[in-house]
């Protein structure tokens, strides 16, 4: 019997990995690219605002909040954004906490 099962396990793992693990992929990928797009298709509002795109809506904004996390605008092009509290739930909008003042300087 065993003998009988393994090829219809070897095919259920084929057709697995040629077809969910792609989707997975893409959609991992997506999400770290921060595009809204998955198989062509927008998946959300394209203009919405979270608190990890808020700085690229308000350029003048150096740190944000939530109400539950705080993000800064870090050195690289992704913001650095604290961990949310176990409790705490997220206002559905994101707040300034700091600008860049017309010299440049905070």
């Amino acid at each position: 019997m065993r003998e009988r099962m393994m090829p219809a396990l070897g095919a259920v793992f084929v057709t697995f990995s040629a077809v969910v693990v792609p989707a997975w992929a893409e959609q991992a990928t997506n999400q770290i690219n921060g595009s809204n797009q998955i198989n062509g298709r927008m998946s959300g509002p394209q203009d919405s605002i979270s608190i990890h795109n808020y700085g690229e809506f308000d350029k003048a904004c150096i740190r944000w909040t939530d109400g539950c996390r705080n993000c800064n605008r870090g050195s690289g092009p992704f913001p650095i954004c604290s961990s949310i509290g176990i409790t705490c739930q997220p206002r559905n909008e994101v707040r300034c906490l700091g600008r860049i003042n017309d010299s440049g300087n905070q």
